[in-house]
């Protein structure tokens, strides 16, 4: 049924494709087997031990703590669950990070593609985000919107987090955002975090590897 809608939205266009499957190679050789898939490598997505990521103790995570530390001295605002309203205001902000990124990231080849399709990815999971099952939180400030974040349960045991947006003109927000849907997840009893992979973007790789991954897990692209 998914890849009927998928060659259906494309037109038999041959772009259709099935990103982001954590499949062992058993699994990989019966589903080519009985749904004529090829493979090919995809990019890792980073997993962490969620009671890591909430302490930030050590001086590995010294960065970390440095920049929620000044974030919490520099503004005062409220950490709540995500409403329909919130919509528009978390679409400005979307706007407004990606200018941002886009002038500080110019020679980084593949930011303006990825910011472009980021705003139709994120304007539809939180269009959905309750039929989904999503977890979504948001930081507003004086009555603005600064940042949000999105999430779901993957297994039993980690969760995920999809979508991180802060407003980068807040020094340290980015990681007090982070460290706070963290903590709510750990309340919630799930000892892993998977963050997702890096896009190819370098600058978001290295941001994923200073907070010390547990394991890069493997994952692979599905075309027929």
């Amino acid at each position: 049924l998914a890849w009927s809608l998928l060659e259906e939205l494309n037109d038999g266009s041959g772009v259709s494709r099935i990103e982001g499957w954590e499949l062992r190679l058993s699994d990989r050789r019966a589903a080519a087997e009985s749904l004529d898939f090829s493979w090919q490598a995809g990019e890792g997505e980073y997993l962490y031990r969620t009671e890591e990521l909430v302490a930030l103790r050590g001086n590995r995570y010294r960065s970390q703590r440095w920049a929620v530390n000044r974030c919490r001295r520099e503004i005062q605002g409220a950490f709540r669950p995500f409403e329909d309203r919130d919509l528009t205001a978390c679409l400005q902000l979307y706007t407004r990070w990606a200018i941002q990124r886009q002038q500080a990231h110019l020679e980084e080849r593949g930011v303006r593609a990825l910011v472009r399709d980021g705003l139709f990815f994120h304007r539809r999971l939180m269009m959905d985000c309750q039929s989904l099952g999503l977890l979504g939180r948001v930081f507003e400030a004086e009555g603005k919107i600064l940042g949000y974040t999105f999430g779901a349960p993957i297994s039993s045991e980690i969760y995920g987090v999809f979508l991180e947006i802060a407003d980068r003109a807040v020094p340290g927000l980015a990681q007090w955002l982070f460290r706070e849907f963290c903590r709510e997840i750990q309340e919630r009893g799930y000892p892993w975090i998977n963050a997702m992979g890096e896009s190819g973007l370098a600058g978001l790789r290295q941001a994923k590897q200073s907070y010390h991954p547990a394991e890069i897990l493997p994952t692979f692209i599905a075309t027929r």
